[in-house]
């Protein structure tokens, strides 16, 4: 597998970072390339126009020039931002779920995505017991999925050309790629699916990591930490002092009483008829 990741040249520890995990991780026949991501101050330059901001311009750019560079080698690449994460079953679950998919059947495969929509984390929470009891995992289409993330995800060499052509007749960038990525995806312009439980995840700088800053967190930092706590190699101790932390800054008598439902929900032991 070719692995290619973005990466600015005033980022070294995350370059650091992603090829220290890979190096740790990888399996025969895979490599990891470094991919110069284009700047800010380039697109500023270039007057690039679009309403997005200029790190999201230059963010599409990135994966659009990564992807152009790619097309005609006869393989699938495998596009990653340097915030990458691999675990030592990665590079085998990848193998395994490529080996037993039918080439015409997707375009792109995502190995970790963001799901901003709490409604489908129980499912997801039970999809992840059902790997812990089968060991197997899942393409879940994307079709009508609300995802968000670009962060790692494989492409098919014969669908480079078409992402492509649909990257490149994007005049004006007013949403960051993903939502690009997204949108193609519903309109059925993609096959997209994500492999589950995610082969790969976010590196360890938690975007939360204390209480003073948990009471100010984002949604993003939420939605980040349930990636974490489903990937294929999660640690959920190590993880539980973030979630109770954010229970104590966040929480209040209401949310606790709905989180019990939640709880139900996400329960093997609910009767379902």
């Amino acid at each position: 597998m070719d692995c290619v990741y973005i990466n600015l040249a005033a980022r070294p520890d995350r370059r650091a970072a992603i090829e220290r995990s890979f190096e740790a991780c990888k399996a025969p026949g895979w490599s990891l390339t470094r991919f110069e991501a284009v700047d800010v101050s380039q697109v500023e330059a270039w007057s690039v126009p679009g309403q997005a901001r200029p790190s999201e311009k230059a963010c599409f750019l990135s994966h659009r020039e990564l992807i152009r560079a790619s097309v005609g080698t006869g393989r699938p690449v495998m596009v990653l931002e340097d915030d990458a994460a691999f675990g030592a079953r990665s590079c085998a679950v990848i193998d395994r779920a490529l080996g037993g998919a039918v080439e015409a059947s997707w375009d792109l495969l995502f190995t970790d995505v963001c799901a901003p929509n709490v409604g489908v984390w129980p499912d997801l929470i039970k999809l992840r017991r059902q790997f812990d009891r089968t060991g197997e995992t899942r393409f879940v289409s994307l079709n009508q999925f609300n995802f968000a993330g670009a962060t790692a995800y494989l492409l098919n060499e014969r669908s480079k050309a078409a992402l492509l052509t649909l990257l490149d007749a994007v005049e004006r960038i007013d949403v960051a790629v993903d939502i690009h990525l997204r949108r193609w995806t519903h309109r059925g312009a993609l096959r997209a699916f994500m492999l589950f439980p995610f082969p790969t995840t976010l590196a360890d700088e938690a975007e939360v990591s204390s209480v003073q800053q948990l009471s100010n967190a984002s949604p993003e930092a939420v939605w980040n930490l349930f990636r974490r706590m489903v990937w294929l190699e999660r640690d959920l101790a190590a993880q539980a002092s973030a979630v109770e932390a954010l229970g104590r800054a966040l929480g209040d008598p209401e949310t606790r009483l709905f989180g019990t439902l939640f709880e139900a929900m996400a329960s093997d032991r609910l009767a379902v008829k």
